[in-house]
């Protein structure tokens, strides 16, 4: 299926440069999607993306062409059964659970387009150099590397390796990479997908995935804070999704549903600032 077209926009890359970042927080992050439906149906054409893990994911799908609504439905459509088809459980391998070759080939099937090259709109993919510790910025060459390297859970899904580099994870150092978009965009639209967790009635104490996981994304919050208070974000947004863990994939149409409220809030705010900003 052919990516259906973006409407004609009212606010142009040659008036104000709106730069929109997507963070990272596994299946939460899928509500980025109705996010991005809103800025189509305000007709708000960004100047660039950046994205780190899922908001990578779903930045490279919307800066390759696809809209919002075409997200949403692609991502509806797909069964508990096309999500497994991604996992390769490689048990043995000792440093991951996940292999990476059923999620490259999903890639390499459904993104538009495989080159940063060959977006509409610039992109700027957050990942880990681990042996050097250091973030990596990807701009250039191919979305299926980057997009790997961003989403490379440590210790959940197999890195990716070039020679004798090593890339993991973009949320472990940058989960919500507005930072690296300041310089070079006007308006400035920041989306916060960690959401909440809360125990359960009877087993308060979480398990051997659940703490890993969670703690991930407790160091994740501490680092988005501190990055907070160094750089102006014209419109940070916190969407309430509530107790979906990362892999919950199979529920996008209830993370879809839980966010509602919040696009609505996320229109008029955002609706507001381009107007001034006009």
């Amino acid at each position: 299926m052919a990516p259906v077209p973006l409407p004609a926009y009212t606010v142009a890359m040659s008036e104000t440069r709106v730069g929109i970042s997507l963070g990272s927080g596994g299946a939460k992050g899928m509500c980025h999607i109705a996010f991005l439906e809103a800025l189509d149906e305000l007709r708000i054409r960004p100047s660039i993306l950046s994205g780190s893990s899922v908001g990578a994911m779903l930045a490279a799908y919307y800066a390759g062409g696809m809209s919002g609504r075409e997200m949403r439905e692609r991502a509806v459509s797909m069964a508990l059964k096309d999500f497994s088809k991604m996992l390769d459980i490689s048990l043995l391998k000792g440093s991951f659970i996940i292999g990476a070759k059923g999620i490259r080939s999903f890639l390499q099937e459904t993104l538009p387009v495989k080159r940063f090259e060959e977006l509409s709109i610039p992109l700027r993919v957050i990942a880990i150099d681990f042996w050097n510790r250091r973030q990596i910025v990807f701009d250039s060459g191919s979305l299926v590397d980057a997009i790997h390297a961003s989403i490379a859970l440590p210790g959940i899904i197999e890195p990716f390796l070039v020679g004798n580099a090593a890339y993991i994870d973009g949320g472990a150092v940058n989960p919500l990479p507005f930072d690296v978009l300041r310089p070079e965009c006007d308006l400035l639209v920041a989306i916060d997908v960690s959401g909440k967790r809360k125990p359960g009635p009877r087993f308060p104490a979480p398990g051997i995935i659940e703490n890993l996981l969670n703690t991930f994304q407790i160091l994740e919050g501490a680092i988005l804070q501190e990055k907070l208070r160094h750089t102006h974000v014209d419109l940070y947004v916190k969407p309430s999704v509530s107790d979906v863990r990362i892999p919950d994939f199979h529920r996008i149409e209830g993370v879809l549903s839980a966010v509602k409220p919040d696009i609505d809030a996320f229109r008029q705010r955002l609706a507001a600032l381009t107007s001034q900003a006009g």
